[in-house]
């Protein structure tokens, strides 16, 4: 193996190429490019090419420096899967390229399998829940495998709103796409009390919605009621996977469900397109479990010399976190609102 630096530019191609192998749609020079154009000045890029005997390309390292002795996967606040980019043929040669690094990396939102190969001190465990697609015969047949409670839930709601209402769903195309994200975000800031960090990197999200767009990734869907919008889902068609990854919806419409109905509509377009898996993404919400029984994770930790202590001490700083927040969740007067996603 042989391991040198590279820029966002350089070997493009290629590095699209084992993305859409590993079925990663954060793992695309698109992304680390929106993402450093974003967060990354004043920063030193240290990525990096992992290439087999053979010169072909078996690896990258999309790292930067964070930190003085302490490297960081580029992606973190706008990517659920993130590290080294490589097939499972050649996990374990990238694994040690990452080990042989100098000081500290940072690991956020990679695979256990990661994780474990390099040699990662895990710090935080998420759900990542995905839903494998091609395992049912069609949509119906799904929804039959499900709870009879849930699968009346999805149909009644659907039939419910579309009795009462002239409903419409739509996808964003290339003269909608800045009107729906303007959407997106207002119907996403309207279900909190303060801003979320989906919100917060609104010109970042709208930058790779636009590139994704043209590479035919972006899929931005709008559930209209009466010709308003009422729901806004915002998620990834990449290689063999659909991918939820944001949503928004009119609190004035909670009673109608269109939340429900809008995401349960976005399943189904996913057997009717031949997805193979449909992925929730990262996060424990109650919800993802009631369409997928999947238990898949992601984790964060730190890998490197010296990894051990300083992921106590990450671990000691989040335990302190924790005891606040649940202290003025104890404080918070009832009835007070949830907090942001």
């Amino acid at each position: 193996m042989k391991i040198e630096r590279i820029g966002l530019d350089d070997l493009v191609d290629e590095r699209r190429a084992l993305a859409s192998r590993v079925g990663n749609v954060f793992a695309t020079p698109e992304f680390l490019h929106t993402w450093w154009c974003h967060f990354g000045a004043g920063r030193q890029l240290e990525l990096r090419a992992v290439t087999g005997s053979d010169g072909a390309l078996a690896g990258v390292l999309p790292l930067y420096r964070w930190r003085p002795g302490a490297l960081r996967f580029i992606g973190h606040g706008g990517g659920d899967a993130l590290g080294p980019v490589a097939t499972s043929e050649a996990r374990d040669e990238v694994a040690r390229a990452v080990r042989a690094l100098p000081g500290l990396v940072v690991c956020e939102h990679v695979s256990p399998a990661w994780a474990s190969a390099m040699g990662v001190e895990v710090v935080l465990e998420e759900g990542s829940p995905v839903l494998p697609v091609n395992e049912h015969e069609s949509w119906d047949a799904y929804l039959g495998s499900r709870s009879s409670n849930f699968r009346q839930q999805v149909r009644s709601r659907t039939r419910r709103l579309e009795r009462d209402y002239d409903v419409r769903v739509r996808l964003a195309d290339e003269s909608t796409l800045e009107g729906d994200l303007d959407t997106l975000f207002r119907l996403h800031r309207a279900r909190w009390d303060r801003p979320s960090t989906f919100g917060s990197r609104e010109a970042f999200h709208r930058d790779f919605a636009r590139v994704g767009l043209e590479r035919g990734w972006t899929r931005l869907m709008i559930l209209e009621v009466e010709g308003t919008p009422a729901a806004a889902w915002y998620g990834f068609r990449f290689g063999d996977a659909g991918s939820y990854y944001q949503s928004g919806r009119d609190p004035a419409r909670t009673a109608d469900s269109v939340g429900l109905v809008l995401l349960a509509h976005t399943v189904r377009a996913a057997f009717e397109d031949g997805r193979a898996e449909y992925r929730f993404l990262r996060g424990d919400e109650p919800y993802k479990y009631r369409f997928a029984d999947d238990r898949s994770h992601v984790v964060s930790g730190i890998a490197g010399r010296g990894a051990a202590p300083a992921a106590a001490g990450l671990r000691a700083l989040r335990a302190g976190a924790r005891r606040l927040r649940q202290f003025r969740q104890r404080a918070r007067p009832a009835g007070g609102s949830r907090p942001a996603a």
